[in-house]
């Protein structure tokens, strides 16, 4: 009611929150995710993607959410690749970003991504969440590239198992395989 007195900021911030909230309705949910997707601006649109990070309890409810989601952010087109880009770099879930990074731009510019999500997650040295990196060499692995080799090379040194078994499944899976 009391909307119009808020600045736009708060009021992303509002609706992000309620698109990220398990215990929000789903109609309201779906109020914010049309609010912020008719706000257009680069925060909107990065608050909206962070529905992907959240996960309801009921998985078809949760999917179905999430595919009318992607659909909807997919009409932004190129006005999605900057938010994009930054929710990538942070993001806890990857696979609904990462196949929309994959819509908007070209393959070879989303291997790069993926090149470069890598080196975050090489850098960050998360000892307690392994997934990320894992999650990221089990998509590369579906996928040949010259560049693989040398981007997975430093996982193979990597403290978890299922880390390393995947560096080790991109190798394969390449054309050129160097052995070290």
């Amino acid at each position: 009611m009391f909307d119009w007195f808020m600045s736009t900021e708060n009021k992303i911030r509002k609706h992000q929150r309620r698109v990220t909230n398990r215990d929000t309705q789903p109609d309201e949910r779906e109020q914010s995710v049309r609010w912020l997707l008719d706000e257009g601006s680069p925060k909107a649109l990065r608050a909206l993607l962070m529905r992907f990070d959240m996960t309801l309890p009921h998985q078809l409810n949760d999917k179905a959410e999430r595919e009318h989601t992607y659909d909807l952010l997919l009409v932004k087109g190129d006005e999605l690749l900057r938010p994009l880009r930054l929710h990538l770099k942070k993001c806890r879930g990857f696979a609904y970003p990462l196949r929309m990074f994959e819509e908007v731009t070209d393959a070879q510019q989303t291997i790069e991504m993926v090149y470069q999500l890598l080196r975050i997650e090489y850098e960050k040295d998360d000892l307690n969440h392994p997934e990320k990196k894992r999650n990221l060499l089990i998509w590369l692995a579906e996928r040949k590239h010259a560049g693989a080799v040398e981007a997975v090379t430093p996982f193979l040194l990597d403290f978890d198992e299922g880390v390393r078994i995947a560096a080790i499944e991109v190798l394969l899976h390449q054309d050129e395989v160097q052995y070290l």
